[in-house]
């Protein structure tokens, strides 16, 4: 399992599978950061109600609000570790 940022292209998510194979992988399966880190976290994904995950990186913010399994909503920012002090 390989997580990807939420807005990349599918050109960009198909060179990440290509590297994969090249690296000898059999098995590819490919998900959003957001969601394997709600995985991760053991948020109640299949539930009725929503979680929110925010993902603070170095030069973007993520947030994601997932329910029944899916993405609700979905919103990105310039803004993050490196214009915090």
């Amino acid at each position: 399992m390989l997580c990807a940022p939420s807005g990349v292209t599918t050109l960009e998510r198909l060179a990440v599978i290509n590297a994969a194979k090249q690296a000898g992988t059999q098995y590819i399966f490919l998900i959003e950061k957001a969601f394997a880190a709600a995985i991760g976290s053991g948020l109640p994904l299949w539930e009725q109600s929503s979680s929110m995950v925010v993902d603070i990186g170095a030069s973007t913010t993520e947030i994601r609000e997932i329910s029944l399994g899916g993405l609700i909503i979905s919103h990105t920012i310039c803004v993050a570790v490196n214009e915090m002090d």
